[in-house]
């Protein structure tokens, strides 16, 4: 039944049979043939189908829960096994954003898998909000998340990253060495991928001000696509602007901008031996590996 649980639980959470047998290593027809089993089983229907993905039936939503906590118990199971023989072996998923995911991310999964080569990572990128709620339902095993965050999650602090104005070298503020958020008011806004609601909508709202916005991108590099083509102004974490091309625009820190980066797990879930290797991994590399650019030992 466990392969048939884990297809139902991570169908229901992405909302498609064609993403869970992505993540799960089946084929499209080998997924379905696992619901279909499973619906077969339990005499319900649990899914309802439709050209947009899939969706959990009233049942199939009263069950999730119970199907979900099944799971999390057996690993559960697996990780204090784990813990007791204080095996180095195991499997990890991390949530990252984007800026974490470009800039360090690499060269510290390369440093930890040659420190820990029995221990398998995986990876699932998101923005702010997506990480947490992972974490929140033990989708991922840890997580880095932007300070603070929400409530229920153990949190080890690990740097500090200013946010940065993108803007064209023929803008009028080009010159400057600093700028801050009341400056940026009246110019042309170019939103980025994380939107209004974390660290640039702090940074706008504790000014006072808000950002004149022209466009709003799903992505980072488009975002600053279009600064090159003088369509506006955008804001990115220094991580993030500094892994980007600097041809065309300059780069000006914003005036008391840092945002404080953390790395979470759930509180609420017994931590196995390999997430918290990982975590202390981090936690020990990731400035030198941010500073240098180059990979960790």
């Amino acid at each position: 039944m466990h392969n048939k649980y884990m297809a139902f639980v991570t169908a229901a959470q992405l909302q498609s049979f064609t993403k869970a047998a992505e993540v799960l290593g089946y084929t499209q027809s080998g997924m379905s043939h696992l619901i279909m089993a499973l619906e077969d089983e339990l005499d319900l229907k649990l899914f309802l189908r439709s050209k947009n993905g899939v969706q959990l039936t009233r049942e199939g939503s009263r069950l999730f829960p119970y199907v979900k906590r099944l799971l999390d118990a057996e690993q559960d199971v697996v990780d204090i096994a784990r813990a007791m023989l204080g095996v180095e072996t195991g499997q990890i998923r991390v949530g990252t954003f984007s800026s974490i995911a470009i800039s360090c991310l690499p060269q510290i999964l390369q440093g930890f898998r040659q420190r820990y080569p029995g221990i398998q990572v995986t990876v699932q990128s998101g923005n702010y909000a997506e990480i947490e709620q992972a974490l929140s339902e033990n989708t991922v095993d840890c997580g880095f998340v932007s300070l603070p965050s929400r409530q229920g999650f153990m949190v080890t602090s690990l740097v500090k990253d200013r946010l940065i104005a993108i803007v064209g070298e023929e803008s009028g503020l080009a010159g400057e060495t600093v700028l801050n958020p009341r400056m940026l008011a009246s110019m042309p806004f170019i939103m980025p991928a994380e939107g209004a609601h974390y660290d640039i909508g702090k940074i706008f709202a504790s000014a006072g001000v808000s950002p004149t916005v022209r466009f709003e991108m799903g992505d980072d590099y488009a975002a600053v696509a279009m600064v090159r083509h003088g369509l506006g102004i955008t804001v990115l974490p220094e991580l993030m602007a500094k892994s980007m091309p600097q041809d065309k625009i300059r780069l000006i820190p914003l005036q008391d901008s840092e945002r404080e980066i953390g790395i979470a797990v759930s509180a609420g879930r017994q931590t196995s031996p390999a997430v918290r290797a990982f975590v202390e991994y981090v936690k020990d590399t990731i400035a030198d590996v941010i500073a240098d650019g180059g990979s960790a030992e």
